[in-house]
């Protein structure tokens, strides 16, 4: 055999290698993102949901820092749809990556996030920013969105929604319901629409197999 055989074949032999050595790093590393769930049917689910249609679609437009956040939003739902407790996985969720990394998860749980992105495309014409758009959501989630709870004040709920639209005056503004609070995320709608309805129209969307929750979009009115 000659040198340059050799060589060739030593190099073949370190590509392959770290080819390998990466996936294995890779697979490590997912698994310790996993890991603060602790509990070991709910990372398997999560596990599977990698290989899920939905996941497939988004994750080139999802950043890196929240691709772990959108899975555990995947796995909040399957929870859900099979009525099983997922408490332990919001408080885990909450506790690891505070409210904000919580109400990402929502987006995704309750299918509001598709949703979203349709809202984006008709306003943009394009689908050049898409990831763009996703990761500004993402990043200023507390500025975009508000999810009602059962024992919130509706006062304090629609002045804190007001607040944050004349202060930021996002294009698309979330409200959506968490758990049995329907009534109240219909109050705290209707209540911010009467403040704002000259610069802004709602629409209620409906996704799937979610019908049991409330998700509004309130729609900045472009100016001709």
């Amino acid at each position: 055999m000659s040198s340059e055989e050799l060589i060739a074949g030593a190099t073949k032999g370190t590509l392959d290698f770290a080819k390998e050595q990466v996936k294995e790093w890779a697979s490590n590393f997912r698994n310790k993102q996993l890991s603060f769930v602790e509990h070991k049917e709910t990372i398997e689910s999560a596990k599977k949901l990698r290989n899920s249609q939905e996941w497939k679609v988004f994750k080139p437009h999802i950043k890196k820092e929240y691709k772990i956040l959108f899975i555990m939003g995947l796995t909040l739902r399957q929870l859900e749809e099979e009525k099983k407790d997922f408490s332990q996985l919001t408080k885990k969720i909450l506790k690891t990556h505070k409210l904000k990394g919580l109400h990402i998860t929502y987006l995704v749980a309750n299918k509001i996030l598709p949703a979203y992105v349709g809202k984006v495309l008709v306003r943009i014409g394009s689908t050049k920013n898409i990831k763009k758009s996703i990761s500004d959501l993402f990043d200023n989630i507390e500025n975009k969105a508000s999810f009602i709870c059962g024992n919130d004040s509706k006062s304090q709920k629609t002045g804190g929604i007001v607040s944050k639209i004349r202060a930021h005056s996002p294009e698309l503004f979330i409200i959506s319901s968490v758990g049995g609070a329907k009534k109240i995320c219909d109050d705290v709608k209707q209540a911010v629409m009467e403040k704002i309805s000259k610069t802004y129209t709602s629409e209620e969307h409906r996704a799937e197999k979610s019908n049991s929750k409330r998700i509004y979009f309130l729609e900045q009115i472009e100016i001709a």
